[in-house]
């Protein structure tokens, strides 16, 4: 929008609980993390690991893309290029969303879906609304750093998910950001162009948000990498919100 197997970044996505004496056991009363600063967390390459993928698969897709992209093709011929990579039976059902115009739909979508526990939507809608103040916390390592000082009633695995969807909201923000990578220049526009694609901030938090939505929950069936299918996704965003 996360782990199923190692395909998932541009179409990324995760699922699966146990029973109850299980649930007992994984149910995390606070930080998980507790011996760990949150700075430690962040730095770590256990922590960034996802979001790294999915930039690799992100900046693959992008820059093998022809430039006669519109939404009417964007499916095909991103197929076209991960079937140079990925046998193309695996590359079935890419288009997960019925709407790509707004993350926070994407990620209500999944919820729907059943996709998902309460706790962990709970924690992601205050996440996603408190996206929309993005201004108020500084810069992407601080607003993270806010969500894992929170206290969060996850099991193990919902926190797993939780981590990656951070993970992936951070490495995609410094990807678009036009002071970072500029994710954009990979789309065959001119370098002034590609600067003022992404020249708002709440533009940048809004494909951040959909690169990393799908990592909040496990889709079945996926054979290819989370990272990739992750990366499928917020190229979708991009095409439906963005493209010119």
């Amino acid at each position: 929008m996360k782990n199923t197997t190692s395909i998932s970044a541009i179409i990324l996505i995760t699922i699966s609980f146990f029973s109850c004496s299980k649930d007992n056991e994984e149910v995390l009363q606070g930080n998980p993390n507790s011996t760990k600063s949150t700075q430690e967390i962040i730095a770590s390459d256990s922590f960034n690991e996802i979001g790294l993928k999915h930039n690799e698969e992100l900046r693959y897709i992008l820059q093998n893309l022809p430039k006669d992209i519109s939404k009417d093709n964007v499916l095909e011929k991103t197929i076209k290029v991960l079937s140079k990579k990925y046998p193309v039976e695996n590359l079935q059902k890419l288009d997960w969303y019925t709407d790509y115009n707004n993350a926070s739909k994407m990620f209500q979508e999944l919820y729907d879906k059943g996709l998902m526990s309460y706790d962990l939507y709970e924690v992601g809608l205050r996440d996603f609304r408190d996206l929309d103040n993005f201004e108020n916390y500084g810069s992407i390592d601080d607003f993270i750093i806010s969500r894992l000082e929170l206290t969060h009633h996850l099991s193990s695995k919902d926190d797993q998910k939780y981590k990656n969807f951070l993970s992936v909201l951070k490495h995609s923000f410094r990807f678009w950001d036009p002071n970072g990578e500029n994710g954009a220049s990979y789309l065959h526009l001119s370098k002034s162009h590609s600067k003022h694609l992404y020249d708002d901030l709440r533009k940048i938090v809004g494909i951040a948000a959909a690169d990393s939505v799908s990592n909040f929950v496990t889709i079945d069936g996926q054979k290819i990498p989370t990272s990739t299918f992750d990366a499928v996704q917020s190229f979708f965003y991009h095409v439906d919100a963005y493209f010119l």
